[in-house]
């Protein structure tokens, strides 16, 4: 068996699945969603992960969130990713209003189709990078 150009486990599964068009397969996956959040990350991330689905929600009547909600957003992040604890101090250094500016200006990007400049203007929070970016905006807009 030739080796895997895939480093981290599990992707070289998951770009194969990302081809497959059958729904029962899609269905099966999501029925089992809600026990192997259980399994990965306990309590913990079973609430966050509710608080998540509740604020996707809230992001659409708001179009944009509270410095409360990004930092609630990564720690859901983290307990489904990897952990990178030495953001922190830089996304506690974000206002308030700069988190609701920047949130605000990236929803009207995710809006009209843009993901590129949706995650640059995201991205632009301390703290705050790509894959952070795009955590946030796939709550918003699951589907942009």
């Amino acid at each position: 068996m030739p080796k895997s150009k895939y480093t981290r486990e599990g992707v070289e599964a998951a770009v194969r699945l990302s081809h497959c068009t059958d729904e029962s397969i899609w269905s099966n996956i999501e029925s089992k969603y809600a026990d192997r959040i259980a399994e990965k990350g306990g309590d913990a991330l079973v609430e966050l992960d509710r608080f998540c689905e509740a604020l996707a929600q809230e992001m659409q009547s708001k179009q944009q969130i509270t410095k409360g909600d990004l930092l609630k957003v990564v720690q859901w992040k983290f307990l489904v990713g990897k952990p990178r604890h030495a953001l922190m101090k830089h996304l506690n250094a974000n206002s308030a209003a700069e988190v609701k500016e920047h949130t605000k200006a990236g929803f009207e990007f995710a809006n009209e189709g843009d993901a590129k400049q949706a995650i640059t203007e995201v991205a632009k929070l301390r703290g705050v990078g790509p894959a952070t970016a795009s955590a946030i905006l796939s709550i918003y807009k699951p589907d942009l």
